[in-house]
């Protein structure tokens, strides 16, 4: 479970590339003078890689690849800046000494919860969610991996529907970063709504179908050849500038890097550093400073993305910023024919939202 957090937050880097929500945006393609490339899907990010997820509720998932592609369809109560820092997400803020958060013997954590959260059935996000979820964590009848920074929670107290205070077993430093936060057990928030009639969560339709709070729905998985997300159009920080995702096991590297040869796919997530020679340049293509090749690296996940613009999505997906922490990201900037170098930050601001912001 703890070798999942590099890839998420790797992938916490295409979220953003992809959700660019409404509210955080900038200009158009069109505005910043771009033009779309022929040969993409407009509105719709096609990744392809080796691994198929066994289902999509982290909970329950033994791979790595299951809290990876909760980003998009789920919430956490923290998630992480691109300086390396915690912001709220489903929170409103950070828990911390100085706001009243963390009690002076650091055994009591008080979250106040973000209100206004939809899900994806139209129902309110509320504490119960959240009380319900660590409750799941824990329940012996669920195939939980691991309940690293939830087993040291004591109980629970409902102030109200946007308040819960959690009180620990005893005080640990890491509880923060652990508890509904991008770490060694980055679990989404779940709703109590559809799951707490469960005796336990292990066979429900939902861990292929779920209900979250996240940038982009579950349109449908056809297992063996495409999971597609869908835009929400009631996420609470406006829309996906974005239409669709498609997620495609390619389960054979030559085919992976054929499909990338052949515009049939825009990204390639968790690719291997030999594939970047094999996916031919054209000068013709990078006419301009925001059509390049990227490369992600986080510790040994990498991701590569052929960024020629989306056609519907902003023009400038990813600008040149400085690096964060042990994350190494390298960029390569081809314009008629001259190469430059740059360093992408790999944190992005809430994840969710677009790194040129």
């Amino acid at each position: 479970m703890f070798a999942r957090l590099p890839a998420v937050v790797m992938l916490g880097a295409f979220v953003c590339l992809s959700a660019a929500c409404t509210r955080v945006g900038t200009a158009s393609g069109d505005a910043a003078g771009g033009r779309p490339s022929a040969w993409t899907k407009p509105g719709i990010l096609r990744i392809v890689d080796l691994q198929e997820p066994d289902r999509l509720n982290p909970l329950l998932g033994n791979a790595q690849l299951d809290s990876d592609l909760a980003n998009f369809w789920g919430g956490m109560l923290l998630n992480w800046s691109d300086t390396n820092e915690f912001v709220p997400e489903l929170a409103t803020e950070v828990p911390t000494l100085e706001n009243g958060g963390i009690s002076k013997d650091n055994r009591t954590v008080t979250y106040h919860l973000r209100p206004g959260v939809l899900w994806h059935d139209g129902k309110p996000f509320t504490a119960d969610d959240v009380i319900f979820t660590w409750h799941a964590v824990l329940n012996k009848k669920n195939n939980v991996g691991s309940t690293v920074g939830y087993d040291i929670v004591a109980s629970i107290d409902k102030r109200d529907d946007h308040t819960i205070v959690v009180h620990l077993k005893y005080a640990w430093a890491p509880f923060i970063a652990s508890f509904f936060a991008p770490s060694g057990t980055p679990y989404p928030v779940l709703p109590a709504h559809l799951l707490a009639q469960y005796d336990n969560i292990n066979r429900v339709a939902y861990n292929s179908q779920p209900i979250g709070t996240g940038p982009f729905t579950v349109e449908r998985w056809q297992r063996g050849s495409k999971i597609v997300f869908r835009a929400n159009p009631h996420y609470w920080r406006g829309a996906p500038k974005l239409k669709e995702i498609w997620y495609s096991p390619i389960p054979n590297e030559n085919t992976v890097i054929t499909l990338l040869q052949a515009h049939e796919a825009d990204l390639e997530y968790n690719g291997s550093p030999t594939h970047v020679a094999s996916i031919p340049y054209d000068p013709g293509l990078y006419d301009d400073a925001d059509r390049f090749h990227a490369i992600f690296d986080v510790g040994p996940q990498r991701a590569y993305v052929r960024t020629e613009r989306f056609a519907g999505t902003p023009s400038a997906l990813v600008r040149p910023r400085r690096c964060v922490g042990s994350a190494r990201c390298h960029a390569r900037r081809r314009r008629r024919g001259t190469d430059r170098s740059a360093c992408l930050s790999l944190g992005a601001q809430r994840k969710r939202e677009a790194l040129y912001v």
